[in-house]
């Protein structure tokens, strides 16, 4: 049995999108995005790394800009190095985002669609209830 890695989080983008080609000419997007909570002793910030391919990654380079809110859906994916300058061993926790939707508007690119769809077959119109 395998276990369940899904997550969703809302946040605000903290810089621009970057597009990187891959050796395969896929498309790699990465951003940085910030979540804010209030808790009894404060406000929390957790800063997270996506990574998006495919047609979620043409959505986010042609409308998200840093400082726009959006929700992302995914999976957690760890990377790990070791430290050039100490020579510890290093990790962090990132999303590979599976779908984007941008929320209200941002700083830039007011005109932005609500929605991308996710690239699985299921869509809101198609649960019954």
């Amino acid at each position: 049995m395998s276990d369940i890695n899904s997550v969703v989080l809302e946040g605000r983008l903290t810089r621009d999108p970057e597009a990187v080609a891959l050796p395969s000419g896929a498309k790699l997007v990465k951003f940085s995005m910030a979540s804010n909570r209030k808790t009894k002793d404060g406000d929390k910030t957790v800063f997270m790394d996506v990574s998006v391919f495919g047609k979620t990654a043409d959505f986010v380079t042609e409308y998200i800009r840093k400082g726009r809110t959006v929700i992302v859906a995914g999976e957690l994916y760890e990377d790990r190095w070791d430290d050039k300058a100490t020579g510890q061993k290093r990790s962090k926790i990132g999303i590979t985002a599976n779908k984007v939707e941008a929320r209200g508007g941002g700083e830039r690119n007011e005109q932005a669609p609500s929605k991308v769809a996710a690239q699985s077959p299921i869509d809101d119109d198609s649960i019954p209830f």
